[in-house]
C-alpha cells in the first residue's frame, strides 16, 4: 500500500494548506485560460491557427488537472491515476509542440501590431479614396445621363465584329419606336437610311473607319410609319493594336425642325431675292466703310453697270457726283451714329455721264459679320421733272389768279360809272313817266331798274371778293372776342329786326388779320340770321384748341340744308334758293372760305335739312 503524500509533509497543517491552496489556484487559472481561448475562437471566426488554440486549451486543462490530482494525493495515494494524467498531459504537450514547429514560419510572417495599424490606416485611406472615386464616377454618370436627356440625343454603340448595336430609348423614340421594338442590329439602322443619303453616309463612315476622318454628318432616317426625319450624327470608333476597328459609338440629334426652318428660310430668301431684283427701287448693302456687299438689278441700272458682280467690293462713293461727294461722306458718318437716313437726295453719275437724281432711305443694323447699311435708292428723275413742272404751273396759276383778280377789280370798278348813269336815268323815267305811259312801259322801266340794282350788287360783291386777296396778309395777335363785340355792334339793327339771340363761349386770340376776321364773323352771323325759320334766330359761337390751331364753330337753328350741297355753297355766286325767297348774290361764303384759307386754315359745314347748320373753321393759334 502507498501512503498519502501528506505524510511527506508530516501532516503539517500549514505546509499542507500551502500546497492545497497553491495547486487549487493553479488549477483554477489553468481551467479559466482555455475557457477564455475557446470563447475568443468562437467569436472570432477569422482568427488563424484555430487548431493550435484548441491544442493549447487541451494542454492547459490537462496541466490544471495534474494539480487537482496533486491535492487529492495528499490524502489518497492514487498515484497511478496521477501518472496516467501526467502521461496524457505529456502526449498532448508533445503533439502540440510537433504541430507548432511547422507553423512557426507562418506565425512569424504575421504582421506586427504596428504593421497591422499601418496596414489598417492604408486600407482606410484606400477605402475613402475608393468611395470618393465611386462618388465622382456616380456624379459623372448622372451628369452624363442628364446631359444626354437634356440634349435630346439618341445614343448607339456598335460591335463591329458581331453587328450588334445598342440603341438607347431616345434613339428609338426619335424613330417612333418603343424601347423593346426594332432589331438591335446594324442592318436595322442601315435599312432606315434614306436611299438618296445612303451612299454619302456609308462613304463618311468608311472614311472614318479607314482613315480616322472625324465622323459628323446630316442625313435622313425613316421613322416607324414611313415619314423621314433629319438627324445630325456624330461618332467615334475604337481600333485594336493592329488598326482594325472593333467598336464604334455615337449619338444622333433630331434636326427636322431646323431643316424645315432652313428650307423655309431658303424659300424666303429666294422670294426676297426675286422681289428685290424685280422692284423698281434700287437696293444696296454696304459695310461701315461704304463698300458694296450686295445689290439688286435696279441699283445696277442706276450706276450704269451691267451686272451685280461689276459693283461688288467697290466703294459706293464711286458713283456719287463729284460736287456731292463731301456731303455724302458726312451723311454716311451721320447714318452710322443715328442708325438711319431719311429721304436723302443726291446725284449719281451714270456710266454714260448722265446725272441721275436719287432719293436714299437707309437703316444701319448690326449682324454677326459686323455693321451693315441697308439702303433703298429710288430714281427720282421723273419726280424732279414733275416737281419743276408743278412749280412752274403754280407760278403760272398765281400769275393768272393775280391777273384775274386785277381784271375783276378793274372791270367791276370801271363798270360802276356806266351803271350809275343807267340807274340815274331809269330812276328819272320812273319819277317822270310812271303812270303816263301804258302798263307795258312801266313794266319795262321796272325791269331796267331791278336789273341795274342787281348788277350794282354783283359788282360791289365782286369788288369785295377781289379785295380779300388784294393787300398783303400781315397776321397779328387778334382777340376774336373783341372782334365779335364790334361785329355785333355793327349788326345790331339786323339783330334787333329779326329778334336774333347771339351767344358765345370765351373766344381765344388767333394769329390773323383783324379786319378780315370781322368780315368772316359778320358773313357767318348774317348767314345764320338770313336763313332762319319761323322761330327767332339763335346763334352760338364756341372755340376748341386743336394742336397749333383753334377750331371755331358757328351754330344756328336755321332751315339747314341737304348734305349734298355742303361743298357747293362755298363756290362764288352759287345759290341754293330763289332770289325772291332769300336776297343776296351768293358771294358771302366764298369770301369767308378765301379768308380762312389765306390764314392757313380750313372751313367746312355740317347741316341737316330743317335741323340748323354749324360752320367750322380753323385759325392758327398765337
Amino acid at each position: 500500500m502507498y501512503i498519502p503524500h501528506g505524510h511527506c509533509y508530516l501532516w503539517q497543517t500549514n505546509l499542507v494548506g500551502l500546497h492545497v491552496i497553491a495547486d487549487g489556484l493553479i488549477a483554477l487559472a489553468y481551467y479559466s485560460i482555455p475557457i477564455t481561448l475557446l470563447y475568443f475562437i468562437q467569436k472570432r471566426q477569422d482568427v488563424p491557427f484555430k487548431g493550435v488554440f484548441g491544442l493549447f486549451s487541451a494542454f492547459i486543462i490537462s496541466c490544471g488537472t495534474t494539480h487537482l490530482i496533486g491535492i487529492v494525493t495528499l490524502w489518497y495515494p492514487i498515484y497511478w491515476v496521477s501518472g496516467f494524467i501526467k502521461a496524457i498531459t505529456a502526449i498532448i504537450s508533445i503533439y502540440t509542440a510537433l504541430v507548432i514547429i511547422p507553423m512557426l514560419p507562418q506565425a512569424l510572417s504575421l504582421p506586427s501590431p504596428t504593421k497591422m495599424n499601418q496596414i489598417n490606416d492604408d486600407l482606410a485611406a484606400q477605402i475613402v479614396q475608393r468611395k470618393d472615386i465611386e462618388t465622382s464616377l456616380r456624379e459623372t454618370q448622372e451628369r452624363f445621363i442628364l446631359a444626354v436627356r437634356g440634349s435630346g440625343d439618341g445614343l448607339w454603340d456598335w460591335n463591329i465584329s458581331t453587328g450588334e448595336v445598342y440603341f438607347s430609348p431616345r434613339f428609338k423614340q426619335i424613330l417612333g419606336y418603343e424601347e423593346q421594338e426594332g432589331e438591335n442590329h446594324y442592318n436595322f439602322w442601315e435599312s432606315k437610311v434614306h436611299p438618296e443619303d445612303r451612299d454619302r453616309v456609308m462613304a463618311a463612315m468608311q472614311n472614318h473607319l479607314e482613315n480616322h476622318v472625324p465622323y459628323a454628318i446630316e442625313y435622313r432616317l425613316c421613322q416607324k410609319y414611313g415619314d423621314y426625319c433629319w438627324i445630325y450624327a456624330r461618332a467615334q470608333a475604337i481600333w485594336d493594336e493592329t488598326g482594325k476597328p472593333t467598336r464604334m459609338a455615337g449619338s444622333i440629334s433630331d434636326i427636322t425642325d431646323r431643316k424645315r426652318a432652313e428650307e423655309a428660310l431658303q424659300q424666303s430668301e429666294a422670294k426676297y431675292r426675286a422681289l428685290i431684283d424685280t422692284t423698281q427701287t434700287g437696293y444696296v448693302v454696304l459695310d461701315r466703310q461704304g463698300i458694296v456687299l450686295d445689290a439688286n438689278q435696279e441699283y445696277v441700272r442706276v450706276t450704269g453697270q451691267s451686272n451685280v458682280s461689276d459693283i461688288l467690293g467697290k466703294p459706293v462713293l464711286d458713283w456719287i457726283a463729284p460736287y456731292d461727294l463731301e456731303r455724302n461722306v458726312a451723311e454716311i458718318q451721320k447714318a452710322l451714329v443715328e442708325r438711319s437716313v431719311q429721304n436723302l437726295e443726291t446725284d449719281y453719275c451714270h456710266a454714260n455721264g448722265t446725272i441721275i437724281p436719287i432719293e436714299i432711305n437707309a437703316r444701319v443694323i448690326d449682324t454677326d459679320e459686323g455693321c451693315r447699311i441697308l439702303a433703298l435708292c429710288r430714281d427720282i428723275t421723273e419726280r424732279k421733272q414733275a416737281r419743276q413742272e408743278l412749280k412752274a404751273a403754280i407760278a403760272d396759276l398765281a400769275r393768272s389768279n393775280q391777273d384775274l383778280e386785277q381784271f375783276a377789280y378793274v372791270a367791276s370798278h370801271d363798270l360802276r360809272e356806266p351803271l350809275r348813269k343807267i340807274r340815274s336815268y331809269s330812276d328819272l323815267l320812273v319819277k317822270r313817266y310812271r303812270g303816263k305811259l301804258d302798263e307795258r312801259a312801266d313794266k319795262y322801266i321796272a325791269y331796267i331798274t331791278d336789273a341795274t340794282q342787281r348788277m350794282q350788287s354783283l359788282i360791289s360783291d365782286l369788288l369785295t371778293y377781289s379785295r380779300v386777296s388784294k393787300p398783303e396778309l400781315i397776321p397779328e395777335p387778334t382777340d376774336l372776342g373783341h372782334i365779335l363785340k364790334k361785329t355785333l355792334a355793327d349788326l345790331s339793327p339786323l339783330i334787333k329786326e329779326n329778334k336774333a339771340i347771339i351767344t358765345t363761349d370765351s373766344l381765344p386770340q388767333v394769329n390773323a388779320n383783324p379786319t378780315q376776321m370781322a368780315q368772316l364773323l359778320q358773313n357767318l352771323i348774317t348767314n345764320g340770321i338770313k336763313f332762319r325759320t319761323q322761330q327767332p334766330p339763335r346763334i352760338h359761337i364756341t372755340a376748341t384748341r386743336e394742336g397749333q390751331f383753334w377750331q371755331i364753330a358757328v351754330q344756328d337753328n336755321g332751315i339747314g340744308m341737304d348734305t349734298q350741297y355742303c361743298d357747293r355753297i362755298f363756290v362764288i355766286f352759287q345759290r341754293l334758293h330763289y332770289r325772291e325767297e332769300y336776297p343776296g348774290t351768293g358771294i358771302g361764303l366764298a369770301v369767308s372760305k378765301k379768308i380762312v384759307e389765306r390764314h392757313g386754315g380750313q372751313i367746312w359745314v355740317e347741316s341737316e335739312l330743317g335741323q340748323g347748320t354749324t360752320f367750322y373753321f380753323t385759325l392758327p393759334a398765337v
